[in-house]
Order: structure tokens, then sequence, then C-alpha cells
């Protein structure tokens, strides 16, 4: 069995940061160790939100406890969502290069949360340069949305050329898989969301139907989740594509039939391991 560390931000009511990824990382066969940057009551969008964020201390003795217990060669693969703090990146820095140094072999699949188009950034405003100048290096599989995608390669995305320089741009800087996502760009159908694959050789696209639904937060947090997920149990980044959207649409689906304003995933956890594959992802 592989084990996880998850480094994200968690909510006590609802599912975003870890409280979207830890699950379904075990349902799909993984120990997941979670750290959490923060801790809510739920997500910042709802009135009268309250927690608190954790200290880099506090996260470094957290961190200082498990590796007493366990080796850091026995982790294979680091996930990171929302960081909070500026000390937060350089542990998540840190604690990368700690493991690769002692399994090379680690995955780390970073998700870049720092905003999006409607919103800006709703981050600490050290946060984003850490990300472009430092973390994204060392990441193997990353996870922009268009937002941040810009920001990251200082380029704006307007259409699919846009996208696949962009894309190559960030694939430089180090990640081995960049998946961009939630772009609407002029070859994006109507009604419908694009994602974008370059694995350093070919590039991919899907277009996935946008279903009508309140604002239901998370989807990037699982999104990356069930990325890391599927390249994990041995699926090529194409593949694991196809299969994390399948996922994505049929429980975001069953969420809105439900009427739920949080992620349906403890009702919907079957659609983690899809037995129908939705979407073909297409080689440009």
């Amino acid at each position: 069995m592989k084990n996880i560390l998850s480094i994200q931000s968690h909510v006590t009511y609802g599912h975003v940061g870890n409280a979207a990824a830890v699950f379904p990382l075990q349902y799909s066969g993984f120990e997941v160790w979670p750290l959490n940057t923060v801790q809510f009551s739920g997500h910042t969008q709802y009135d009268g939100w309250k927690g608190d964020v954790f200290s880099g201390e506090h996260l470094r003795n957290v961190l200082e406890g498990v590796f007493r217990h366990t080796s850091k060669s026995s982790c294979d693969a680091i996930l990171s969502g929302y960081l909070g703090s500026k000390d937060t990146g350089n542990i998540v820095y840190e604690i990368v290069a700690d493991i690769k140094k002692e399994n090379p072999d680690a995955l780390f699949c970073c998700d870049t949360v720092m905003g999006d188009v409607e919103a800006g950034f709703y981050i600490s405003e050290e946060v984003p340069p850490l990300y472009k100048n430092k973390i994204i290096e060392v990441a193997d599989i990353i996870t922009p949305n268009q937002f941040e995608s810009e920001y990251l390669s200082d380029q704006k995305i307007k259409t699919l050329e846009d996208a696949k320089e962009v894309s190559r741009l960030l694939h430089a800087k180090g990640p081995k898989l960049v998946y961009l996502t939630s772009l609407k760009i002029e070859e994006t159908p109507s009604g419908h969301l694009t994602v974008l694959l370059f694995d350093g050789e070919n590039h991919f696209i899907i277009h996935n139907p946008i279903i009508e639904m309140g604002e239901v937060y998370g989807t990037g947090d699982l999104f990356a989740a069930l990325t890391l997920a599927n390249i994990l149990n041995g699926f090529p980044a194409n593949k694991a594509l196809e299969r994390t959207i399948s996922s994505m649409y049929q429980l975001i689906q069953a969420t809105a039939e439900k009427k739920r304003l949080e992620l349906d995933l403890i009702g919907s956890r079957i659609f983690f391991e899809p037995e129908r594959i939705l979407f073909e992802a297409i080689q440009l």
C-alpha cells in the first residue's frame, strides 16, 4: 500500500482541502497522512465561519513526530493544496526536498491554489510568488486553473495555441505533467470547460459539459487528488485525465441532483472508481 502526505486546509463541515481529498484517496487504496494547514468550521464563503491558521512551528512539529514513527523513504507521494501563508509554503518545499532525498521516486502533486478568474487572488500576497519562483520547480504534477496558469506563466490564455504555449512554459520550469484546468478559450464549446494536459511530448484535451448548479467548492481539490490517485495506480497521464474527469462529472451530477451545497463525496463514492469512461482525451 502506498503512502501519501497531503498538506492542505481542513474544514469540519463540508468538503474542501483535505476534507475533499483524503477520503477519495483512501477509497482509491492509499494510506493518507493529512497535515492540516488550517482548521476552519467550513469554507470561507460561509457567513460566520470560524477557525485558525496553524503556525509554521506547529506544522514542523507534527511532521517531526510523523517521521519518528516512519521513515521519509516510506512516503510515496506528496499532495499540496491551500497553503495559507509563506511559512507553510516553505515547509512544503522543505519536506518535498527531504522526502525526495530518501525516496527519489516520490511524486509531488501541487495544486497551485491561488484564485480564479471571477475572484482574483484569495490568498496571502506572499504565497503566489513562492509558487511561481520556487514550489512548482520541485513539482512532478501541477493542476493550475486558467487564472493560476496565466499568473505562473506571465501569459494570457485566450486560444488553444495560447494554452499549449503556457503548458510548455510551465513544463520547462520543472513539472513532468501539466494539467491546465477550467479553461474557457475560443475553442471551448458553449456550455463546456476545457482541460489541457501536456506530458512533455504530447498535448491532450477534453471538453466537458458544465453542470448547472449552485456554487460548490472543493472541485479543484478533488481533481488534484483523483489525478494523483490515478497516476499512482499506474494509469498513463492521458488515461488518468479521462478517469478523473469521468469521476468528477458523475459525482458533480449526483451532487446537483440531490441539490447539495457540498460535494456528495460519501453518497457518490462509487464514482471514484468509474465503471464508465465518459470522456476521451484527444491527442492534439
